[in-house]
Formats: structure tokens, C-alpha cells, sequence
């Protein structure tokens, strides 16, 4: 009889075991691998990847004229996308002699990241 409830006792422990929520799971609204990109002086392309669990939108802060988002070969002034995506932003050639730099907004509806391009002189 006493191994029988410790057989139960034991089956009642596993059972609340892995009927418990578990709290260590990461699921971010919104991750960004990087928050500072640094580009070479030439006009280019670059792809960005966003992981979310949501819908997002991109936009870029403040006044840069050299820097666009693009969807396609179009400039756009706010890229939105859902959960593991990407887009593009375009940046033309420096010609100031100087490091420039701009900021891109990433934001969910409940979370708002920055990431800082830097492009070289």
C-alpha cells in the first residue's frame, strides 16, 4: 500500500508539473538585433529584419533627406509589415565630408525601438 502512494503522490506531482503555465518563455512584441547600423559613404540598399509577434510599422525620425525606405524601388514614407519580416531603406552617397546620421522608428502598438544609421564619411 505505501508504494502505492508514493506512485500516486508522484504521478499528482508530474501532473502539476507540466499543467503549470510557464512564465520563462521570451515572446517579445517586438526584437531588433541590432540598434546602431553602420553603412559605407556609396548610395545603397539595405534590408532590415524585424521580429515581432504583431503587426509593425517603420518610419524614419526627424529630417534625412539622404535616407529613404523603400518598398520595391518606391520610396515610402512608413513601411509596415507582420511578425518575422523585413523592409529596405535606401541611403544616396555622402558627399558632406562628414559622418551623417538618422534614426528609424520601429513601433507595435504597445512597444516603440530605435535603430540609428550611421553612415561614413
Amino acid at each position: 500500500m505505501k508504494k502505492l502512494s508514493i506512485l500516486f503522490n508522484l504521478i499528482v506531482a508530474f501532473l502539476a508539473f507540466v499543467s503549470c503555465e510557464r512564465t520563462d518563455i521570451f515572446n517579445p512584441d517586438l526584437a531588433l538585433n541590432n540598434s546602431t547600423i553602420r553603412i559605407s559613404k556609396e548610395e545603397m540598399t539595405s534590408k532590415v529584419i524585424v521580429f515581432s509577434n504583431t503587426d509593425w510599422s517603420v518610419r524614419i525620425n526627424g529630417d534625412a533627406p539622404w535616407l529613404t525606405l523603400v518598398n520595391g524601388e518606391n520610396p515610402v514614407e512608413e513601411y509596415t509589415g507582420s511578425g518575422r519580416d523585413y523592409f529596405y531603406f535606401k541611403a544616396q552617397y555622402n558627399d558632406t565630408g562628414a559622418d551623417r546620421s538618422a534614426e528609424l522608428s520601429i513601433s507595435t502598438a504597445s512597444e516603440t525601438k530605435t535603430i540609428v544609421v550611421i553612415q561614413q564619411k
